[in-house]
C-alpha cells in the first residue's frame, strides 16, 4: 500500500513538472521576458532536484542518510559565508565530530527524540539574537553554525527514525515533507506575483506579501488534509492544521534566513542552483519546518 501510496506522489510530481515546463515555455514563446527565462530555469533544476531526492526517498534508509549528510555540509558551507566565517581544516574537523556524534546520540537514544526536536527551534532562535547583537566572538558563532546545521537539517533522519518508530515508511514520510514544503514555497511565489499588494515584512524581504503567504498556508492546508490522511493515521481536519502550522513553520524559516542574507549584504545564499540561488533559498523553509513536522510525529 505504502508503495503504490509513494509510487503515485512521485507521479502526481512528474505530471506537476511536466505542466509548470510547459505553461513556462509558452510563456518564453508568447512574451519572451526576463522573468520567463528565469522561471525556465527554476523549472530545469526542480527536473534536477527530483530526479536525485525522488529516487533517494524511494530508496530509503541508508540513501537518505548520505542525501541528508550532504545536505547539512552543503548548508554549514553556505552558513559560513552568510556569517564570514572562515573555513579552515579545523573548523572542518570540529564540525564533523559533532555532525557523527549527534548521529550516534539520536541512535542510541531513541526514547529522548523530543528533546532533539526542541533543539533546532532554540537554536534558531539564538542564532537570530546573535545576528541582531552583532557579536563577533568567532568561536560562537561557529559553534552556532555547528548546532543549526546539524540539528535542524539533521532533523530529516529523526523523521525518518520516529516515522520508522511508528510502522509508517520513512521515505514517504520525507517525500510528504518535502512536497508540501515545496508546495507553500510555490504558492507563496505564485500567490504573491497575482495578487500581492501588501509586504509581510518589507525590511526583511520586499518580494514576500501578506497575499503571498496565506495563500501558501491556505493550499497547503488543503493539500496536507487531502494527502495526509493516506499516510498517517489522523483525519482531514486534523491533517490540514497540521499542514498549516507547518507552512507557517515555513513562512518563519524563510524570513530569518531572509534576515541572515540582508545582514550579509547578499541576495542569495549561493549560485549552486540556477534560478533558485543557494540551498539555503531552496531549503529556507525547511529549516523550521523539519524539526516541526517531527516534533508532531514525537507527539503522535
Amino acid at each position: 500500500m505504502t508503495t503504490y501510496i509513494m509510487l503515485t506522489i512521485i507521479v502526481y510530481i512528474i505530471s506537476l513538472l511536466l505542466l509548470a515546463t510547459l505553461i513556462v515555455e509558452y510563456q518564453l514563446i508568447a512574451n519572451h521576458t526576463v522573468e520567463a527565462r528565469k522561471n525556465r530555469l527554476r523549472i530545469r533544476t526542480w527536473w534536477v532536484i527530483c530526479g536525485i531526492c525522488l529516487p533517494v526517498l524511494y530508496i530509503g534508509g541508508w540513501a537518505i542518510t548520505v542525501l541528508v549528510y550532504c545536505l547539512v555540509y552543503w548548508a554549514a558551507f553556505e552558513f559560513s559565508r552568510l556569517l564570514n566565517l572562515r573555513i579552515n581544516v579545523t573548523l572542518v574537523l570540529i564540525f564533523t565530530f559533532f555532525l557523527v556524534s549527534y548521529h550516534v546520540l539520536i541512535r542510541a537514544l531513541p526514547d529522548f527524540l523530543s528533546l532533539f526536536f526542541i533543539i533546532p527551534f532554540l537554536t534558531f532562535f539564538v542564532l537570530l539574537i546573535v545576528s541582531k547583537l552583532r557579536l563577533r566572538i568567532a568561536a560562537f558563532r561557529n559553534l552556532l553554525v555547528l548546532m543549526l546545521c546539524i540539528t535542524s537539517i539533521f532533523s530529516i533522519i529523526l523523521v525518518g527514525q520516529q516515522s520508522d518508530k511508528l510502522g509508517y515508511d520513512a521515505g514517504l514520510v520525507i517525500v510528504f515533507l518535502f512536497l508540501i514544503t515545496a508546495i507553500n514555497d510555490i504558492a507563496q511565489y505564485v500567490f504573491g506575483k497575482k495578487f500581492g499588494q501588501r509586504p509581510l515584512a518589507k525590511k526583511l524581504s520586499k518580494h514576500k506579501t501578506c497575499e503571498g503567504a496565506l495563500g501558501g498556508v491556505l493550499l497547503t492546508s488543503g493539500l496536507s488534509g487531502i494527502v495526509m490522511p493516506y499516510i498517517f493515521d489522523v483525519n482531514g481536519l486534523t491533517a490540514a492544521l497540521i499542514g498549516g502550522v507547518i507552512a507557517l513553520f515555513g513562512i518563519v524559516g524563510d524570513l530569518n534566513v531572509s534576515y541572515l542574507k540582508r545582514h550579509a549584504k547578499v541576495k542569495d545564499s549561493g549560485i549552486s542552483l540556477p534560478g533558485h540561488g543557494g540551498l539555503l533559498d531552496r531549503i529556507d523553509s525547511l529549516i523550521l519546518a523539519a524539526p516541526g513536522f517531527g516534533f508532531f510525529l514525537t507527539l503522535t
